[in-house]
């Protein structure tokens, strides 16, 4: 579901793929079991997708994001313009060198390691096997 125009007739559960979008508003909102963030994108197609991610996020207005995934949720209404509500969404932040070339840029983060030997960490020795 990447066509911008099928988002408006999405029901909820469907599945939101690689759509770029803007951000518009970012808020911080402190709740009972932690903080949130408020997040309202707009889309290349000007539709408003909204999303409560859960934790501290650092999207800032005016920052181009691409939605990799998320799962449709709800509409609904708010001061007149119509909203798309998402649960469950991954977003990409964008270059703004990479709009122009058509790719991202970004460097993949490397695996943990383990910096003795080289080998991918293990459990420590406490939480081995004890049996006798």
């Amino acid at each position: 579901m990447g066509i911008a125009a099928s988002l408006v007739e999405a029901c909820a559960g469907a599945k939101v793929t690689d759509l770029a979008a803007t951000v518009t508003v970012s808020r911080i909102i402190d709740g009972h079991y932690g903080a949130k963030t408020l997040l309202v994108l707009r889309t290349d197609g000007n539709q408003l997708i909204k999303w409560f991610a859960t934790g501290v996020r650092d999207n800032e207005p005016g920052q181009r994001v691409r939605i990799l995934r998320a799962t449709v949720k709800d509409h609904e209404t708010f001061r007149d313009q119509d909203q798309t509500v998402v649960t469950r969404a991954k977003l990409e932040r964008l270059d703004p060198a990479a709009l122009t070339r058509g790719t991202n840029q970004q460097t993949a983060r490397p695996a943990r390691r383990d910096a003795l030997d080289g080998r991918r960490s293990r459990a420590p020795a406490s939480f081995t096997d004890k049996r006798t």
